[in-house]
């Protein structure tokens, strides 16, 4: 058996990918493949919105394990010391641009 995969519109079936060699009047039957599981989360539907929820704790499940708040945290630390280090060193530079009023 042969295969092929079309899109109905206006009316009509348009095939998707290569047309098969067939022979003209070969007898062919449509049938609407059964609508997949899945449900869109991006809706308003009580049902959509049960979905988003469940996709976002499977979300939060799959990353417990993760290092990223850990490596996160250190790459910001190294990053503060560098910018203090600029800071006093910047400080020290203007110090002498202005004169001291007292």
């Amino acid at each position: 058996m042969n295969t092929i995969a079309g899109i109905f519109r206006n009316g009509r079936v348009e095939l998707v990918g290569p047309i098969p060699d067939w022979a003209d009047g070969t007898a062919v039957t449509v049938t609407q493949p059964e609508p997949a599981d899945e449900i869109d989360i991006t809706g308003n539907s009580p049902e959509a919105i049960a979905a988003w929820i469940a996709w976002y704790d499977e979300l939060h499940k799959s990353n417990k394990d993760s290092t990223f708040p850990e490596e996160l945290e250190q790459i910001l630390a190294a990053s503060k010391a560098q910018e203090l280090k600029s800071w006093e060193a910047h400080g020290k530079r203007i110090e002498g641009l202005f004169p001291q009023v007292m």
